[in-house]
């Protein structure tokens, strides 16, 4: 087997030993996903999708980097990532949401009791100003990024390295991969409980930005897709997408690429794509590529878009969120006000031209990460 020198990605080894079905049988291909092997010879693992075994990984010597994710962060200057129950009438309930607040913050007063802002005291860096906000990602599939990834290690070390502000992150739960099936795939109660339940409610805890070029929504496959369509429904509040691997195929069916076509029909929105796609997607890359020229010729000519070596796949994606993130977060700014718990209610205007998707979802075979 030759791979590429930029090569990196995780892997299963499985061994048939005998015992199974025939090869090339239809029950073959089942069986011998049960046959998993641990590598003995590589220590390097990445928790798995959904629990189970960890998997593998390997990178070769021109591979992106995974060093930002062990950036040295002093400990007084860690942040905090901390689960709570958000209410969501929109989504029927509760739902569970890992904030990420940074290092002293903890005792800025949100919303206008601060006046529209406030230092934050033990910062040691003193980026964030006053009335300046903090910065805010929205980062989808928080279940994996969150408690499981470590995704809050990355920011300290970013933070703490002078590559972005002190910024806050909200991480919300996808629940199971049917939920995930129905509320990431542009789904206008989805953006709703994004915009008006979430990021509200962190707005009453934290002072955040409301500057939609300070806010980023990041996500993945299904997250990314998302991301992509959050941002353009909802300008307002999202001014910059970092998607890896989006489904930007969604839907299956005649009505196939539906992003992509509203996109070359809509007005340009005041929005800043960062998107990444791995080379080894062989199935959805000719989708991607078909956006990032519905994308050009909409006239988001900022539009970033690049190819990794590698594939769907956890590891790629730590280093395009890594690499992609102090690209979209300017730092900090004199002036600007802060969301006061009441939400941004602009999203009838912010949509016009742009529908919800309800009605072009697809059942997809098998499940995304």
């Amino acid at each position: 087997m030759r791979l590429g020198a930029d090569w990196q990605g995780t892997y299963d080894l499985l061994v048939d030993e005998g015992g199974g079905p025939a090869s090339g049988s239809p029950e073959y291909a089942a069986w011998l996903r049960t046959r998993r092997r641990a590598d003995p010879f590589n220590s390097r693992t990445l928790p798995r999708r959904w629990g189970g075994e960890p998997l593998h990984w390997a990178a070769l010597p021109q591979a992106p980097a995974q060093d930002a994710w062990s950036l040295p962060c002093p400990a007084g200057e860690r942040g905090t990532l901390s689960a709570h129950a958000v209410p969501s009438a929109r989504l029927g309930g509760t739902r569970r949401t890992w904030l990420y607040t940074p290092a002293g913050a903890d005792g800025v007063v949100a919303g206008p009791a601060n006046g529209g802002g406030a230092a934050l005291p033990g910062s040691g860096r003193g980026m964030a100003l006053p009335g300046s906000g903090l910065p805010l990602l929205v980062l989808l599939d928080g279940e994996h990024w969150g408690p499981v990834l470590g995704v809050a290690g990355l920011l300290d070390g970013l933070i703490a390295a002078g590559l972005v502000p002190p910024m806050a992150a909200l991480l919300p739960d996808s629940v199971d991969a049917d939920t995930r099936w129905a509320e990431l795939t542009c789904r206008p109660e989805y953006l709703a409980f994004l915009t008006e339940d979430l990021i509200p409610w962190a707005a009453e805890r934290l002072p955040l930005t409301t500057d939609p070029a300070r806010t980023v929504i990041a996500g993945q496959s299904l997250g990314g897709l998302t991301a992509a369509w959050a941002a353009l429904a909802a300008p307002h509040r999202f001014g910059n997408v970092l998607a890896q691997s989006g489904s930007f195929w969604w839907p299956n069916g005649p009505d196939a690429e539906w992003l992509t076509r509203t996109i070359a029909s809509a007005p340009r929105r005041p929005v800043r794509f960062r998107l990444s796609f791995g080379r080894q997607e062989w199935v959805a890359l000719p989708a991607a590529r078909r956006l990032r020229t519905a994308l050009a010729e909409a006239g988001y000519e900022d539009a970033g878009y690049h190819e990794f070596n590698g594939g769907h796949d956890y590891l790629c994606w730590r280093s395009e969120l890594a690499a992609g993130l102090p690209g979209l977060v300017p730092g900090p700014v004199v002036s600007e006000p802060v969301v006061s718990g009441g939400g941004a209610r602009a999203a009838e205007a912010a949509n016009a031209g742009l529908p919800g998707a309800a009605a072009h979802a697809r059942t997809a075979p098998g499940a995304a990460l």
